[in-house]
């Protein structure tokens, strides 16, 4: 980059960004000039003014007639100091908050890491409340989540390895593993997909995981996710790996299988009986947030004959005036529930606590007094939807959503037989689904009795000996856990 042109390549590469400052200076009575561009709001100008600009000034004083191209890379304390050349890379490190130093007599182009980047202090996440475990959760600094997870890890063998992932964007992805645990060819697996990424931006953690999976197709996460230090660390020590994308409060987890996001960060800071039947719970409330409408739905509207007769003429007496069939009636309170739920989540949260108590109380108890819906009904609705709120990740929730609608559309038009055949299609699926090679119903399909006990049924910590055998870990030995 010639000297005449130098200043004016840069204004051109930066047209119209009124955000990024071309500061001009003098020094030694207007002999050099200099320029500094940075970007207002990214770089510490306190600094700059207090302590870059008369380190300079000393600077050129001392090497008045003897100034070269090494000269302040050679004599200035500030080690982050490099020479630029590049424009892709100088564009880069400009809105990454760095600081460029254009000294024209010589033609060259120093960057210098000022950056002073919004961030908040690390805080507890929002989505996953913490009663035991730590509030120091992670936030939106890429470098904080790497820190707050290595302050917890301190072996040499915990691994972090960085991407850069958007055409433009130039978004920071990590991945941490820990080498003497995780699966090689895992590992080997999700750093080829993250390198074969070729997109202009990703903004969330959910672009993220859609672009890692093998197929688009998939209505099952692939991946669970965590905004807590506890359970991140947990998943590393079972020999599974961790991704941070710059700009998301949460980690990564893969690979999963369906009892991996049935998981809570508080599972570990209970006692092991209590944290089992919490497990056991959760499950349950996975298979009734999904079979029961359309169970229900198959008994009431086709297989009246095989209830008792006492419910029998307790439920012909509640839908005496109701207008609609049942099978009509469940799918539309299967659609109102659904809805009611995704208006609450969208809305502030106390507007949507009011919407939760209005759409349950006050609009269900008017449906009943209007005879457009039986009590049974909406006990039924409402507990399944209930039943779907014990599972903490949110993304298998909504899948749980469409699932219950699927198998009600069965149950609708062929009774009990359309209910089992609806769930032996999603038992199907589901058992297809693999994760980076892991079963998705490991370790019940393909049957591992010792894993299946741990994972449903969480034994005391002295009992725990081995790592999980589905994930094919390099140390099997769980010397963390004691022997």
């Amino acid at each position: 980059m010639k000297n005449n042109t130098m200043i004016q390549d840069l204004r051109k590469l930066f047209h119209n960004c009124q955000d990024v400052i071309f500061e001009e200076r003098s020094f030694c009575e207007n002999k050099y000039k200099v320029t500094l561009v940075y970007t207002e709001g990214l770089s510490d100008q306190k600094l700059l003014s207090e302590d870059i600009l008369p380190s300079l000034g000393k600077l050129f004083k001392s090497y008045n007639d003897r100034w070269k191209k090494d000269t302040l890379i050679e004599n200035w304390h500030k080690s982050s100091i490099t020479i630029e050349e590049k424009n892709d890379v100088m564009m880069e490190k400009v809105f990454s908050g760095e600081l460029l130093i254009c000294l024209e007599f010589l033609g060259v182009i120093y960057s210098l890491n000022i950056a002073d980047l919004p961030r908040r202090k690390p805080e507890e996440t929002n989505a996953e409340v913490a009663i035991r475990g730590p509030r120091d959760g992670f936030i939106e600094e890429i470098e904080t989540n790497v820190a707050l997870v290595r302050k917890r890890l301190k072996t040499n063998t915990l691994l972090y390895e960085k991407f850069t992932v958007g055409e433009r964007a130039k978004t920071k992805v990590g991945l941490m593993y820990i080498e003497d645990i995780a699966r090689p060819e895992i590992i080997s697996d999700i750093r080829r997909r993250i390198e074969n990424l070729k997109v202009d931006a990703i903004t969330n953690t959910n672009e993220l995981e859609e672009l890692l999976e093998e197929s688009s197709l998939r209505l099952f996460p692939m991946f669970h996710y965590t905004g807590r230090t506890d359970l991140t660390v947990d998943a590393l020590l079972r020999g599974r790996f961790i991704l941070f994308l710059d700009g998301a409060p949460i980690a990564v987890i893969g690979p999963v299988n369906l009892m991996l996001l049935l998981k809570t960060g508080e599972d570990q800071e209970y006692i092991w009986l209590y944290n089992s039947f919490e497990r056991f719970i959760r499950l349950f409330g996975l298979i009734i947030g999904i079979a029961l409408p359309g169970f229900w739905l198959a008994l009431a509207g086709f297989h009246q004959d095989q209830l008792p007769l006492v419910l029998l003429s307790s439920l012909t007496q509640a839908r005496q005036g109701v207008p609609l069939p049942t099978s009509l009636e469940i799918i539309i309170l299967v659609l109102l529930f659904d809805l009611f739920r995704e208006a609450g989540l969208r809305l502030p949260l106390a507007v949507g606590q009011i919407l939760a108590v209005v759409g349950g109380l006050i609009i269900g108890d008017a449906a009943i007094r209007a005879g457009l819906t039986s009590p049974s009904t909406i006990v039924i609705i409402a507990t399944s939807t209930v039943a779907s709120f014990t599972i903490a990740n949110q993304s298998l929730t909504g899948v749980i959503s469409v699932m219950r609608l699927f198998v009600a559309l069965g149950a609708s038009l062929a009774g009990m037989f359309g209910f089992l055949v609806t769930g032996f299609l999603v038992l199907i699926y589901v058992s297809n689904l693999r994760s980076f090679s892991l079963p998705y119903l490991a370790p019940v399909a393909p049957i591992n009795f010792k894993d299946w006990f741990k994972a449903v049924f969480r034994p005391s910590q002295k009992a725990v000996k081995t790592r999980p055998a589905i994930l094919q870990v390099t140390d099997e030995d769980d010397q963390v856990r004691g022997k």
